[in-house]
């Protein structure tokens, strides 16, 4: 069993690295004259959904519903419906599968807690492939 510092430690890890994204993002979107570019969604709110996870989440925006997910963020599968994906993700951190799964499942909890309340959205609307690839 793999033990509950080890996994928060690996999920600040991610987190820190989320939130230097997002204040880089955050600068460069006060820094450029192309603001226009972006939108900025207020009083969003996450939309509970069994695909959310910890980097891509459902969210309502007054009344429109969205999908985001996170730039340069790769939380772990919480599930073993993407086995190759799984190996792929233990690989990279050198975990288990099973320990993979477990930080998945933990940043998938953070995401939700950290957007339980009102948030704002910053983003280009921009569309992703939803099955992206991962080099080894």
């Amino acid at each position: 069993m793999i033990s509950r510092d080890w996994v928060c430690l690996q999920f600040v890890r991610i987190a820190l690295i989320g939130a230097a994204v997002f204040w880089t993002a955050v600068a460069d979107l006060g820094a450029r004259d192309g603001c226009k570019d972006w939108t900025v969604l207020e009083n969003c709110r996450l939309i509970v959904n069994s695909a959310n996870d910890g980097d891509s989440f459902h969210v309502s925006a007054g009344t429109n519903e969205y999908i985001f997910r996170l730039y340069l963020v790769d939380a772990p599968e919480t599930d073993e419906m993407t086995p190759g994906r799984l190996v792929q993700q233990a690989k990279y951190f050198g975990i288990t599968v099973p320990q993979a799964i477990e930080v998945g499942r933990a940043a998938k909890e953070f995401t939700r807690e950290k957007l339980s309340e009102p948030f704002t959205v910053f983003t280009r609307m921009s569309t992703t492939d939803s099955k992206p690839c991962h080099p080894d």
